[in-house]
């Protein structure tokens, strides 16, 4: 028995031998064949995400056959037999290469199940198509029309020519923040994109197209692609106070009307006034769709106070500005005692009458401004005087004035 048990190895060793040998010739004259290849030998304009398969006639090694694949350019993937070991499908793990001539090939090692060699098969050459890219997104970063279309143009044709200019959606391409549009292809290269609603102004909007998006043949973007924009600044139409106005009210509320309605919170974020003054911010949008805008002080503006309005913008874009100065208070005139009495035909000494603040308000300006009042009732003579002088200035009325570019008092006769 133990002899027997030493010869067992050998025995068996011998037998698999023997069926090596045997088998492929019992199996048949014929060596396995490769009947089809896909993509086809000398194909063009393959998509990138195709696999490559191939279709034997009969159940071959697969790991064998496996080792004795050759791809070129070496590209990383997985290959994958079906149950009966007739098809042999590679699955790259990204995309084949765009625009590239692949050689694909088995080496003598490929054998079939049996291990009969693999009739000898002519390398296998295909080319991939070059995927489609957006060479332009427009508009462009900022102030953008609110209410113009935006455009993407495309490297390829993305749809056939039956579909130029039939409103549609893209499913692919989103909005963010997303707003109704319709999408028309004015071209097969050329996407554009109508809101339907005028977009909000000062606002940035990013446009956002899938990779899954394909061309006219099926070739994917392969990769997303994202740009952004920002809708221009609201237009200022009108303010009130006007811009250079010298005497505004202190109590007098601040408005102005811009073009479209902006949201509060951006409006009270860009306005800027200066000296800084607490206020309060009401807006109405008008039947227009204009916006009006009141701005309140809250303490009032100061006196005398010049103020500079500007908006500033928060996607950068030049700001608009506008200025008016609050009104002085007005310092009265004061009558210095009674002037002395004028000799005939000469008036009465100017600087006898004085502003509050010491400064005489000007003798040539009294000259043109005072009153002679000779009513019997104001016309005196004096009696120490020869010749019958009169005196120029015998009642002081006080009359707003404007003296050393301020609002003063001045005094008449």
């Amino acid at each position: 028995m133990d002899d027997r048990a030493r010869r067992m190895p050998g025995f068996v060793l011998l037998v698999g031998l023997a069926l090596r040998l045997v088998l492929p010739i019992l199996s048949g004259p014929d060596a396995p064949r490769l009947l089809e290849v896909r993509p086809a030998p000398d194909s063009s304009d393959v998509l990138p995400r195709s696999q490559i398969v191939f279709n034997f006639d009969r159940p071959m090694n697969r790991d064998a056959t496996r080792n004795a694949l050759l791809i070129k350019p070496q590209t990383a993937g997985d290959l994958v037999w079906d149950d009966d070991a007739r098809v042999l499908t590679f699955q790259p793990s990204n995309t084949l290469v765009p625009n590239v001539t692949y050689t694909v090939e088995f080496t003598a090692g490929a054998l079939g199940r049996w291990w009969r060699p693999l009739e000898a098969v002519a390398p296998i050459r295909f080319r991939t198509a070059d995927i489609p890219t957006v060479l332009g997104a427009y508009p462009a970063e900022r102030a953008a029309d609110a209410n113009g279309a935006i455009a993407l143009v495309f490297s390829q044709p993305m749809v056939p020519n039956e579909r130029i200019g039939q409103p549609t959606t893209v499913e692919a391409l989103t909005f963010d923040p997303p707003f109704a549009r319709t999408d028309i292809w004015a071209s097969a290269n050329t996407l554009i994109v109508q809101p339907q609603q005028r977009l909000a102004p000062a606002t940035r909007y990013r446009g956002m197209l899938d990779a899954s998006l394909t061309d006219a043949r099926g070739a994917d973007l392969g990769k997303p692609f994202s740009w952004s924009f920002t809708t221009a600044w609201p237009r200022l139409l009108n303010t009130a106070p006007a811009d250079g106005d010298r005497y505004v009210a202190p109590r007098r509320p601040l408005t102005f009307t811009l073009d479209q309605p902006l949201d509060l919170t951006q409006l009270q974020a860009s306005l800027n006034i200066s000296p800084t003054v607490e206020r309060d911010i009401t807006t109405l949008t008008l039947p227009d769709n204009t916006q009006l805008v009141t701005v309140t002080p809250r303490l009032g503006w100061d006196v005398g106070r010049f103020y500079r309005i500007s908006f500033r913008p928060l996607d950068g874009s030049l700001p608009s500005d506008f200025s008016f100065t609050v009104a002085a208070r007005p310092a009265p005139c004061r009558a210095l005692p009674r002037p002395k009495p004028a000799a005939r035909g000469r008036s009465a000494d100017s600087s006898a009458l004085q502003h509050t603040n010491g400064r005489g308000c000007g003798a040539r300006w009294l000259e043109r401004r005072a009153t002679r009042r000779r009513s019997n009732r104001h016309r005196q003579r004096d009696r120490g005087a020869p010749g019958g002088r009169t005196t120029s200035f015998h009642h002081i009325h006080l009359h707003t004035c404007r003296c050393d570019g301020r609002s003063q008092r001045r005094a008449t006769q």
